[in-house]
C-alpha cells in the first residue's frame, strides 16, 4: 500500500513537472516570437523613415573616378556605411574596347572623411634675405605669412616681411618651406595665393618674382609681379593657378617651398640719394591643393557630409554625402555609367549619365 502512494506520487509529480516545464516553453517561444515580431516592427518603422536620393553624379573619359552626392530625405540616421551596397555598372576601357562591366564597392573607413582642399602654408625659413619681420617674431619671419586661409581671403596686412634698402641692381630673395599635410589622392587644382606692397618712393618700379619650387632646387612655376607694386599700406592680392603639365610634374607635396625676390635688377630703383631707397613687402603666402578622395580599387569613401553638424560623419536628415569609387579600369569615352546604392535598411537609389 505505502510503495503504491509513493508510485503514485510521483507520478504526479512528475506529470506537474512536465506541464511546468511545457508552459515554461511555450512562455519561451512567446517571448521569442514577440522579440522577433518587435523586431520586424522596429525595422519596418526604420525602412519607412529612410529615404534617399542620389543628387548628383560625375565621371570623365578616360577617369577611374566615379564621384556622386547621397542625399538623406528621411529622418532615419544612415550610419552603418559598412552595410552599405553599392554598384557600379559602366562602359569600360578595356584594351581600347568599350566592354560593359558592373562591379560591387567597399566602404573605405580609413581613407574616408579625409579633406579634398587643404592648404600648405609656410613653417620655416630656408632662404633669409628679407631683413624685417613687422609685428610678429623677429628670425620667424613664416609666422608674418602664414594666416589660415580665409574665403575670400582676408589676409592680415600689419603683420608682413619687408626687404631691407634695395637700389639699382639690387635683388634680394627669400625662400619658406611649407607644411605637410594629407594630400587628396587625385589631385585636380594647385592655386598660390600671396599679398604684396612696395614702398612709395615716386617713380621706382621694383618687380616682384614669385617661384614654386620642389626640394629646393625644381622649378615648378615662376612669374612676377611687374611693378610699379600697390603701394603700402594698400596690398594687391593675387593668386597663380598650375596647369595640368605643372601639377604633373610635382613629385612630392612634402617637400615644396615658396620662394619670394624683390628685383630692382630688372626695373629701375631710385637709389639712395636723400633716403629714398626701395623696400617691397609680403604679407600673406600659401599654396592651395584640391582634388579627390578615394580609397583603393573597388572601394567608396566620403570625403564631406555637407551640412555635417548634428552628428558629425553621420548622415542626419537634409545632409548629403559627398561620395567617391575608385573602379577597376577607365571610363570608354562617351559611355554610360550606371549607379546604385541601398543602405544598410534596405532603402535604395540610383542614377544613370553618359560621360563626356
Amino acid at each position: 500500500m505505502g510503495l503504491s502512494v509513493a508510485i503514485t506520487g510521483s507520478i504526479i509529480l512528475f506529470t506537474l513537472m512536465a506541464v511546468l516545464f511545457s508552459i515554461s516553453t511555450m512562455i519561451n517561444s512567446l517571448v521569442e516570437v514577440e522579440d522577433v515580431s518587435s523586431q520586424a516592427s522596429e525595422l519596418g518603422e526604420s525602412i519607412s523613415e529612410t529615404s534617399t536620393q542620389i543628387k548628383s553624379l560625375s565621371a570623365t573619359s578616360g577617369s577611374d573616378i566615379v564621384q556622386l552626392s547621397l542625399a538623406n530625405n528621411g529622418t532615419e540616421k544612415l550610419w552603418d556605411y559598412d552595410e552599405f551596397t553599392l554598384l557600379i555598372t559602366y562602359d569600360a576601357d578595356i584594351g581600347g574596347v568599350k566592354t560593359m562591366v558592373t562591379e560591387e564597392f567597399s566602404f573605405d573607413s580609413i581613407n574616408s572623411f579625409q579633406p579634398n582642399t587643404v592648404y600648405l602654408i609656410p613653417e620655416s625659413e630656408l632662404t633669409g634675405g628679407w631683413t624685417t619681420e613687422n609685428n610678429c617674431a623677429v628670425n620667424n619671419g613664416w609666422l608674418c605669412i602664414d594666416e589660415t586661409p580665409l574665403i575670400p581671403p582676408a589676409p592680415d596686412n600689419n603683420d608682413n616681411i619687408e626687404t631691407a634698402n634695395m637700389d639699382n641692381g639690387d635683388q634680394v630673395q627669400v625662400e619658406f618651406g611649407l607644411s605637410n599635410e594629407i594630400i587628396p589622392s587625385q589631385v585636380t587644382d594647385v592655386t598660390v595665393h600671396y599679398t604684396f606692397a612696395e614702398e612709395n618712393v615716386g617713380t621706382s618700379d621694383p618687380d616682384l618674382d614669385i617661384t614654386l619650387l620642389e626640394g629646393g632646387i625644381t622649378t615648378i612655376r615662376t612669374w612676377t609681379e611687374v611693378g610699379p607694386l600697390p603701394a603700402e599700406p594698400t596690398y594687391g592680392i593675387a593668386s597663380q593657378a598650375l596647369t595640368p603639365g605643372e601639377i604633373a610634374t610635382i613629385g612630392s607635396y612634402d617637400d615644396l617651398s615658396l620662394d619670394f625676390a624683390a628685383n630692382c635688377a630688372s626695373a629701375g630703383c631710385p637709389g639712395g640719394g636723400g633716403g629714398r631707397f626701395e623696400h617691397v613687402f609680403v604679407s600673406w603666402g600659401i599654396v592651395e591643393v584640391e582634388g579627390i578622395i578615394t580609397g583603393g580599387t573597388n572601394d567608396w569613401v566620403i570625403s564631406t557630409i555637407t551640412n555635417d553638424i548634428i552628428d558629425p560623419r553621420i548622415l542626419n536628415n537634409q545632409e548629403v554625402a559627398n561620395m567617391a569609387a575608385k573602379l577597376s579600369n577607365q571610363v570608354f569615352a562617351n559611355g554610360d555609367v550606371i549607379v546604385s546604392i541601398s543602405t544598410d535598411n534596405g532603402v535604395t537609389a540610383s542614377y544613370a549619365i553618359t560621360v563626356s
